[in-house]
């Protein structure tokens, strides 16, 4: 992790170098009341984020504060690491860009439907998952240095430390588009839950699959050969993905081990089961 400010925003600054200005007509994401109509006149001339004074950025538009709530998808990338730098420089009072990068990713929004009504069943995780498939793979790394460098100056609230951070950090392995291929499912006794993962994609025309378990009298424990077979590797618990690091500390480098946090109160291919893991797994996996 980056814990030098100076490399961090060197860092945003390359992965946005190329990203082109949108055209005046695709400033604004809404037609309704007046802010989205304010930010377009403000940000009309604005063609290079680099130059923007974070005074104007903190009170965007007219006093409102709301510019990265009614920028358009494409004004969003543009804009957002002249957000993102002067908040690590602390030049930012009333604008939190971490809301807007986490709102849908955490827990506690990602099944909240946007407007019934208007979107029927789109969910604000729905509409996250979109506006960051604009984004580059460097683009992303820039955004999870900035999110970890908040974390460790303790700037992010407890709940969304707790959650809203760790959906996106681990939301990463889409956002980075990275074929998986191979996925391996492990719980502890390799008995409910990795097991009935596996039996939801043994069909699956996307994936290989296996389940294994952590623990001593696991029906097929983990070993190394699992580990590097694998491209992805979901464990159940917090504490499975422990006992990997402490056991298989060299296999892992690099491997992305993502915690479901389901707990083990089921019943092998129980159907509360089944939802859930469907449910947790929709994020990363073609649900078969």
């Amino acid at each position: 992790m980056l814990t030098n400010p100076e490399k961090i925003i060197e860092l945003i600054t390359d992965a946005f170098a190329a990203v082109e200005c949108p055209p005046d007509w695709c400033l604004r994401n809404s037609d309704e009341g007046d802010e989205p109509f304010l930010l377009e006149q403000e940000f009309a001339d604005k063609t290079d984020w680099r130059g923007l004074d974070p005074e104007f950025l903190d009170q965007a538009p007219a006093g409102y504060a709301t510019a990265l709530y009614f920028f358009s998808n494409e004004a969003f990338r543009f804009y957002l690491p002249a957000y993102l730098i002067a908040d690590i420089r602390g030049q930012l009072n009333r604008v939190n860009p971490i809301f807007r990068l986490t709102h849908g990713l955490d827990n506690s929004s990602r099944n909240e439907r946007i407007n019934p009504r208007r979107y029927g069943e789109m969910t604000w995780f729905d509409y996250a998952r979109y506006k960051f498939s604009m984004f580059t793979h460097q683009q992303i790394e820039a955004i999870v240095a900035y999110l970890e460098w908040k974390k460790f100056n303790d700037a992010i609230d407890p709940p969304l430390h707790h959650r809203g951070i760790r959906q996106l950090l681990e939301w990463q392995t889409i956002l980075m588009k990275t074929p998986i291929k191979k996925v391996l499912f492990v719980c502890a006794k390799n008995k409910i839950r990795s097991v009935t993962a596996e039996k939801m994609f043994a069909a699956s025309q996307h994936y290989q699959v296996r389940s294994r378990g952590v623990g001593n009298d696991a029906r097929v424990k983990l070993t190394a050969g699992d580990i590097g077979w694998a491209d992805v590797i979901f464990v159940m618990e917090k504490n499975h993905k422990n006992l990997i690091a402490q056991k298989f500390r060299e296999k892992i480098q690099g491997k992305r081990i993502i915690t479901l946090f389901i707990e083990d109160i089921y019943e092998p291919m129980e159907e509360a089961l089944i939802l859930e893991l469907r449910s947790k797994l929709a994020p990363y996996l073609v649900l078969p």
